[in-house]
């Protein structure tokens, strides 16, 4: 699989290119489902939008689910899937205990909401992976959002990190970190060693909070020029396979959200580490590492219907580093000159969504807008520019919205 031998495959890439000039390639051991989609004849009768037939597959994810239009009722729906070049994938039927070639185009049930479970075998034969499908309904959220972090988290299947699994949102998962990221670099790291994990008995409340933690990457990272992994928490996803490539990229910012907000406030507090530095690990003299917090919203289609994906350029106005610049409608943001600094207290913020452009009710209703929210524990972390040990605690997010 791709998250199990990425680590191993990048010191030998060289080895194995050359190596392939005089033989044959050794058998994939990769497992993955790259791509799924069903296929409905009229998708926006069922779906928002088009695309929301087709979910591309983060590698990290083993649960996926098509999100509908409120209240509609799915049988039976023909299921495509593009999977790792050789693997088999195969239906699990439960009752018998045996796996059920599939074909691209066969009928599924999805009736009743229920999750149909396949297995894809790697080309080898030495691998297989479990993902679990579904088709049910968007969630009618009331609007208001509230995040106290007192639960909801748990360990990845792998029991490496943590994980947080909201269950009163209308997409899930809601929240992504990037510590799949650092688990590439730093392996041997235990869960609360990553740069973000749940902090317990220290909230704001004295339940339990978000702690997010600039890292060092150790020599993993120095060899690939990420030197630092800064803590991070925000509304998307992360896909670990495109990580070593292009971080920003690799980061999916958003959901769609049929709600207009204005305004998000929660408590933080912030310590920022000893010594900021650059990419190349230099130490930037007289500069002092600060977090971030913002929340974003921005049009998720084009004028074709074509899907829009901010991902970790979204505060970019420049279209040269961010071609979805236009399509930001609204903007929240926390003024670094405003961050407490080094306080054992916690700090309350209130930032209100300005907006720059006026939004229909309906067209916000059709969920034709994405909500990014980000929590960092360096703002230029992306860049990996930061300071090891800077430290950002999260705690009772709210999301207060006009309808």
């Amino acid at each position: 699989m791709k998250k199990t031998h990425i680590i191993a495959l990048l010191p030998i890439v060289g080895a194995l290119q050359f190596a392939s000039c005089f033989g044959d390639e050794p058998a994939n051991a990769e497992c993955d489902i790259e791509k799924i989609w069903v296929h409905t004849d009229v998708p926006e009768e069922m779906f928002f939008h088009s695309y929301d037939t087709l979910y591309e597959v983060p590698s990290a994810e083993t649960a996926i689910v098509f999100q509908t239009r409120y209240d509609v009722v799915v049988t039976q729906m023909p299921l495509y899937m593009q999977v790792t070049p050789g693997a088999q994938i195969f239906r699990l039927d439960a009752l018998n205990n045996r796996e059920v070639p599939f074909v691209n185009g066969d009928v599924v049930d999805f009736s009743n909401a229920q999750v149909v479970m396949f297995r894809v075998h790697s080309e080898d034969g030495n691998y297989h992976r479990d993902y679990g499908v579904s088709v049910m309904p968007r969630v009618r959220g009331g609007g208001d959002l509230y995040f106290s972090f007192d639960d909801y988290y748990q360990l990845d299947e792998r029991g490496s990190f943590y994980e947080w699994h909201e269950p009163n949102v209308p997409v899930s998962p809601w929240w992504a970190t990037g510590n799949p990221g650092y688990r590439l670099s730093v392996s041997s790291a235990k869960p609360q060693e990553y740069p973000t994990c749940p902090e317990e008995h220290t909230g704001v409340d004295g339940k339990n909070c978000v702690r997010l933690t600039t890292s060092d990457t150790k020599g993993f990272g120095a060899m690939v020029n990420m030197r630092i992994a800064a803590g991070n928490l925000f509304a998307g996803s992360f896909d670990v396979a495109n990580a070593l490539r292009n971080a920003l990229a690799a980061t999916k910012m958003g959901h769609p959200y049929a709600h207009k907000p204005v305004k998000m406030s929660g408590y933080y507090k912030y310590q920022p580490g000893a010594t900021k530095q650059d990419r190349q690990g230099n130490a930037l003299p007289g500069e002092i590492d600060y977090p971030d917090i913002y929340c974003v919203i921005y049009r998720n289609a084009d004028a074709q219907g074509n899907r829009i994906q901010m991902d970790g350029n979204i505060l970019e106005t420049n279209p040269q580093k961010n071609p979805n610049a236009e399509y930001v409608v609204g903007k929240a943001r926390i003024n670094s000159e405003d961050v407490v600094m080094n306080s054992s207290e916690w700090t309350k913020f209130e930032l209100p969504i300005v907006y720059t452009t006026e939004l229909s009710q309906e067209d916000v209703e059709g969920e034709n807008y994405s909500m990014a929210i980000v929590f960092t524990s360096s703002a230029d972390g992306g860049n990996f520019c930061g300071a090891v040990g800077s430290t950002l605690w999260i705690d009772n997010v709210t999301i207060e919205c006009e309808y």
